[in-house]
């Protein structure tokens, strides 16, 4: 198992300390990603808020961004992969 860090972006990076555990591929993440995605816009709805315009820089345990989730993603009944890979090295 590997750790990965969603760090959430909305103008200003807020780190995630702890990371999480993840055994599964990238589109495992991915989907992992939507799911905390979606939870955190219903939090916001709930008191008025709108915060679909963030994103997850999701990094390995070196600090290597290896996936870009944006919220709009998780609005979207079914997300598709993107067409261009979100993966980057560095």
């Amino acid at each position: 198992m590997s750790r990965y860090f969603f760090n959430m972006v909305d103008g200003i990076s807020i780190s995630d300390p702890e990371g999480r555990e993840f055994a599964g591929d990238l589109d495992g993440l991915r989907v992992e990603a939507i799911k905390d995605a979606r939870q955190l816009i219903s939090d916001a709805a709930r008191s008025g808020s709108d915060i679909s315009d963030r994103r997850f820089e999701i990094c390995d345990e070196q600090g290597r961004l290896v996936l870009i989730v944006n919220f709009t993603e998780a609005l979207d009944p079914e997300p598709q992969r993107p067409a261009v890979a979100a993966v980057h090295r560095r």
